[in-house]
Formats: C-alpha cells, sequence, structure tokens
C-alpha cells in the first residue's frame, strides 16, 4: 500500500492480528506492520515538510516508532482508528519538526490532509 488509508474488513483483521502480536512482543508482526505503514508516511511527511527536507526520514522513523510502542502498550484501542492515528502522527511530528527549530511551516495547497 502506498499511504495509510481505511482498511477494508479483511485488512481490518490483518491490522488486529498483527497488533495482537505486536502486543506479544512479535517482531515479525512489528516489521510486517512497519513495512505496511512506510510508504504512505514517508509520502505524507514529504508533503508536509518542505520540498528536499533532510529530516525526512528521520521523522518517518520516529513516527513509525511511536506507533510500535503505542501498539506495544496497548494504547490503541481501536484499529480501526490506527490509519488516521498514523496519519495524524505524522502531520504532527512534521509540525513539532518546524516548531522546535523555529523555521516556518511550508503551506500547502490542501491544508485539509
Amino acid at each position: 500500500m502506498s499511504a495509510p488509508v481505511s482498511p477494508g474488513l479483511g485488512a481490518q483483521a490483518h491490522l488486529a492480528a498483527l497488533a495482537s502480536r505486536i502486543g506479544a512482543s512479535d517482531r515479525n508482526a512489528e516489521v510486517e506492520l512497519v513495512r505496511h505503514f512506510t510508504p504512505g508516511v514517508r509520502g505524507i511527511v514529504r508533503r508536509h515538510c518542505r520540498p528536499g527536507e533532510a529530516q525526512v526520514e528521520d521523522l518517518v522513523q520516529d513516527v513509525l516508532g511511536a506507533m510500535l510502542l503505542r501498539l506495544r502498550e496497548g494504547a490503541i484501542k481501536d484499529l480501526r482508528a490506527l490509519p488516521q492515528y498514523v496519519r495524524t502522527m505524522a502531520r504532527n511530528a512534521c509540525t513539532a519538526y518546524y516548531l522546535q527549530h523555529g523555521r516556518r511551516l511550508p503551506v500547502l495547497a490542501d491544508s485539509a490532509c
């Protein structure tokens, strides 16, 4: 998948199974979930950062790491919300980066995303 979009019923069951395995410390499930979400998170981060921003990959890793941590802790109860949660985390990571570094956020053509 190229973006963390709302999954269908089969995909929801698969995400729930992965989350359950992650909660049981299954590293293979973590790898699979990271592979699933990486392209979409990278796209969101690139969209919300300046072109050529050197921090894109670091921000992607931060978002994916935070997602795994929350799943390990069992903090995400409604896995149907996981894709939107990841989108929000990615946008917030970009905003936090620019605020921490005293930079202005890039202006997006469609800021609703």
